[in-house]
């Protein structure tokens, strides 16, 4: 089992919108993850990872349009997956490099390396 919070970062944008223009535009996500993995040891120090779970997420976007600010919020709950790898440094620390997609607004993929303790 694996619980995590994931920052998906800021996404800017611009154009516009019912032929206003739209400006300053940004969005931001995150949420929490909760997953189910399903590890297969290699040897000692090395293993291979699937897992499956749900992404309980929040988006706040702001902009300009055609002069007027605006501000929204939106949230939800939607899949996500993921692969990768992990090495053992030791009994309860490790390596691991992976990659996550998120089924939010839109299909996002995240690829991260970090740290994982075991206890």
């Amino acid at each position: 089992m694996e619980l995590a919070y994931v920052d998906l970062g800021k996404a800017t944008y611009s154009g516009t919108f019912g032929g206003s223009p739209v400006t300053g535009g940004s969005v931001k996500m995150s949420g929490l993850n909760a997953s189910v993995a399903g590890t297969l040891p290699l040897n000692p120090s090395f293993s291979l990872f699937v897992k499956a779970g749900v992404f309980a997420w929040e988006a706040k976007a702001r902009d300009v349009t055609g002069g007027a600010p605006f501000w929204g919020k939106e949230d939800g709950g939607d899949l996500s997956f993921g692969f990768g790898g992990a090495y053992n440094l030791t009994k309860n620390f490790g390596l691991r490099a992976e990659w996550e997609q998120f089924e939010a607004v839109d299909k996002i993929s995240l690829l991260s390396v970090g740290v994982a303790y075991k206890f």
